[in-house]
Order: structure tokens, then sequence, then C-alpha cells
């Protein structure tokens, strides 16, 4: 009976632990969102929603485009965020993609479509 015991408050501790959010430590990257937009594309007969993002990272103007399945716009401020796939190649090229942890505790990825000189 002990037995039992100790492995159900062992099985329920541990899934409260993968439940946890991820911590503020996990999103270095701060993200100022300048604006919102969405844009519908037209293809083969049906339409695609996307949603671009006019945003400054480390002071630098960068577009971020994700796909979206809803009408919504995510409101200018700052955010938090981290790199989930960098396959930039040297100095001269910019393929990042990021992933944003809103107030909420939701994320949502975003891949880096423009990039503007200061």
């Amino acid at each position: 009976m002990k037995l039992r015991v100790a492995l159900f408050s062992f099985l329920l501790l541990s899934s409260t632990a993968f439940a946890q959010q991820p911590s503020e430590s996990d999103y270095p990257v701060k993200i100022h969102v300048i604006s919102s937009r969405l844009l519908l594309f037209l293809n083969n007969g049906g339409t695609s929603l996307v949603q671009l993002l006019a945003v400054t990272i480390d002071g630098r103007k960068f577009e971020l485009t994700s796909d979206s399945s809803e009408h919504r716009l995510l409101h200018p401020g700052d955010d938090s965020a981290r790199v989930t796939k960098d396959d930039s190649e040297g100095s001269y090229e910019n393929k990042k993609i990021y992933e944003i942890k809103f107030s909420n505790g939701k994320t949502k990825k975003y891949f880096v479509s423009g990039e503007f000189e200061q």
C-alpha cells in the first residue's frame, strides 16, 4: 500500500513539473513590436492568412511573419522571445525563427522575412 501511495505521489509531482510555464530566462531576447498587420493571400482557389510584425530586436529593425488561422492582431509593445532555429550563414545572411512568449504564457513562432537598415 505504501508503495502505491509513493508511486502515485511521484507521478503527481512529476506531472506538475512538466506542466509548469517556461521561465522568463528561457526567453532572453527582448522584442519590441512596432506594428502588426494581417495579409490575405489567394492560392490555388483557397486563401491563407499571414501575420506580419514590424519589430526591433537589439536596436535593429526586422519584419517577422507567421501563419495565422485567426483574424487577430498582436498589440504593439514589448515581449520576450528566443531563437528556436538559426540557419544563418556568416554575417551576410539571416535565417532565424523566433518564438515569442506573450504575457498570458502562450507562445507563437515567427520567421524573419525582412531586415531593414538603421
